[in-house]
């Protein structure tokens, strides 16, 4: 039982917030198990760390509390800005519309072998085209605006960036998009796959090597 002093009910509250940001999600929900396909946030240029990921997942850093806040703040941001971009969708000059909200999605190499999975944050309906968008937030992206920038930026900005290029790439779809949480005006960045399928399809082998290996089909990669 918490104490009912003022700085007792005061730890109680905040106790209770952490527990909050701790509920399970799909990457800690019940025993940690082997998988044969990657997470899409978990995408690499380095397909040993992926194929280490699969193998040994209980070596998986969890984050602490801090971090678990901050992830549980960037949904909270996300779903801030998607409720207003639903809002005035329908009003503006050039209609659009926020559809398919973490829809799960599939990446599944030419011979149909699943290689990744993950769920997008959402797809914007506008001009006939409903490109995937994916709302990001922190200090690692707050600064950024181009898809440059994602790239030269930091090790999570580039995870991100490659996340997105191999949705697009697994869709056989030309855009996506960043809609980026920052103070004050949110930052829309386009991310085009032709600019970047080199890295796209490399990071696409690199997973492939990863699955093989977790599958006992094939050796485990060089770093």
């Amino acid at each position: 039982m918490a104490e009912t002093t003022p700085a007792g009910l005061c730890f109680a509250l905040e106790a209770a917030y952490v527990e909050s940001c701790r509920k399970p999600t799909e990457s800690n929900l019940g025993p940690v198990k082997r998988r044969a396909y990657v997470w899409a946030s978990e995408i690499s240029p380095c397909s040993r760390q992926m194929a280490l990921n699969l193998t040994h997942p209980e070596n998986r850093q969890e984050p602490d509390d801090e971090g678990a806040c901050r992830m549980a703040r960037g949904v909270d941001l996300e779903d801030a800005i998607l409720a207003r971009l639903k809002r005035i969708g329908p009003k503006y000059s050039i209609p659009f519309r926020v559809i398919g909200e973490q829809v799960r999605f599939e990446i599944k190499d030419r011979d149909g072998v699943l290689l990744g999975s993950g769920k997008i944050d959402c797809r914007i309906e506008i001009a006939g085209q409903t490109p995937v968008a994916e709302v990001k937030s922190g200090r690692s992206v707050e600064h950024l605006h181009t898809a440059d920038d994602f790239f030269r930026s930091s090790v999570w900005s580039r995870k991100y960036l490659d996340q997105l290029l191999n949705y697009l790439l697994a869709a056989n779809e030309p855009w996506g998009c960043f809609i980026i949480a920052r103070p004050g005006t949110p930052k829309i960045v386009p991310v085009v796959l032709e600019e970047w399928l080199e890295r796209a399809e490399r990071n696409l082998s690199g997973m492939r090597q990863a699955v093989d290996h977790a599958l006992g089909k094939g050796p485990i990669p060089d770093f």
